[in-house]
Order: structure tokens, then C-alpha cells, then sequence
């Protein structure tokens, strides 16, 4: 065997243990992205009982911008995430009220 093909078999043999080193980091970080969906996803079902339309259309989204989010810490520092996803409420209520000639105002 020449030099050059001792060298290339090394390389060959660095390239694939690199490769599964970075399979293994990645894989590695799809779990814990996976279990931080999940306890968001947990969280916000206790918050949000019995709305299941809004708890699908939250983890559909989650599951595509967790890694980002993930990628960033200062993204989850600042709960981007918990920010997006709390529901606007608005809170209506009457006041009757009695106007100057004694009529009941709604």
C-alpha cells in the first residue's frame, strides 16, 4: 500500500467516524428539542384545558420553530414562544346605567 492510499484510507476512516459523531450530536439534539415541545406542550394544555384545535395548531408551529428557538437561548430568556402563544381574551360586560330623564341605559 502507497502513502497515498494509506492517507486516504485514514481520511475515509475520519470522515465516517466525524459523521457519526455528528449523526449522534444531532439525533442527540432532536431529543432535547423534542422533550422542550413537550414540556411547552404540557405547560400550555394545563394553562388551555379542552381547547384541542389550538393545542394542534401550537405544536404544529412548535415543531418547526423549536430548533431555531432552541438554537438561540435568548429567544427562550425572553419566552418568545409563551409570548406567542397566550390567547387575547377580551373581557365584555354591560353597564345599565340610569340617565338624566330616569331611563335605564344599556
Amino acid at each position: 500500500m502507497d502513502i497515498y492510499s494509506y492517507l486516504c484510507s485514514v481520511l475515509c476512516i475520519k470522515c465516517i467516524f466525524l459523521n457519526q459523531f455528528l449523526y449522534q450530536s444531532v439525533l442527540s439534539m432532536e431529543k432535547e428539542v423534542m422533550l422542550y415541545v413537550d414540556r411547552f406542550m404540557a405547560d400550555l394544555e394545563q394553562k388551555n384545558p379542552g381547547e384541542k384545535e389550538f393545542h394542534q395548531a401550537v405544536r404544529e408551529v412548535l415543531e418547526s420553530v423549536a430548533p431555531y428557538v432552541f438554537a438561540y437561548p435568548y429567544l427562550r430568556e425572553q419566552k418568545i414562544l409563551e409570548r406567542m402563544v397566550e390567547p387575547e381574551r377580551v373581557v365584555m360586560f354591560r353597564v345599565p346605567w340610569v340617565d338624566d330623564r330616569g331611563e335605564v341605559q344599556i
